[in-house]
Formats: structure tokens, C-alpha cells, sequence
């Protein structure tokens, strides 16, 4: 078991706040912060991005089935999405997606390997 303390400052409003955690490894503390960062940085990037670009936690879907074949499916938009050189939001490339037939298609081909 452990604690760690996360410091944010907002608008110049310094907050701390300590999380607690139940770890089944012995490591050192600096590779429990290693850990924490790389499970922070997944949340913030994966799942913050399925939930606010694609609403997956307002999904309806009771099937397991289809639910995981939905989640699959959000994750491999998102990543054909962040593969798009364009400079703007997921949820104006995908915006743009549904609009602009070339673009979806220049979204669908970028992300194949060149041979």
C-alpha cells in the first residue's frame, strides 16, 4: 500500500491531494512514481479523449458484445484521427471526417504502412 501527492495549479490556485494505492510489486519510489505517471498519462490521454471526443461513457449499449465491439472501434477512430497530420481537435477532424469525403479518405489511408 502507498500514497502519492499530486500537486495542480490552476489560475494561480495551488491544490494538493494525496491518492492512496495498493501495489502488488516491491520497487522504489521512484519507480512507483515512474508507474503512476505512465497510468496518469494513458487516463489523460486515452480514455479522456473516448470519453469527451466520443462520449463512451454516455454509451447506451447493454450488450457486451456490442459494447466491446463499439469501445474497439472508438479506439481505432481515435487512432486513425491522431495519425492526421491536420493541426486541429479530434473533434473537429472528425467533424470534418463525416463532412468531407476526401479527408475521411486521406484519414483512412494515412494510417496504412507504406510497403
Amino acid at each position: 500500500m502507498g500514497i502519492y501527492c499530486r500537486t495542480r495549479i490552476i489560475n494561480d490556485v495551488e491544490t494538493t491531494d494525496a491518492h492512496y494505492f495498493i501495489g502488488s510489486r516491491r520497487m522504489g519510489v521512484h519507480q512507483y512514481a515512474e508507474v503512476l505517471r505512465d497510468h496518469w498519462g494513458i487516463e489523460n490521454n486515452l480514455h479522456w479523449q473516448l470519453d469527451i471526443s466520443f462520449g463512451e461513457d454516455r454509451s447506451r449499449i447493454q450488450d457486451r458484445n456490442a459494447a466491446a465491439n463499439f469501445a474497439l472501434m472508438r479506439k481505432l477512430a481515435l487512432g486513425l484521427l491522431k495519425r492526421n497530420p491536420e493541426k486541429m481537435s479530434i473533434a473537429r477532424k472528425r467533424k470534418k471526417a463525416a463532412l468531407d469525403p476526401d479527408f475521411l479518405a486521406a484519414t483512412l489511408t494515412a494510417a496504412a504502412p507504406a510497403p
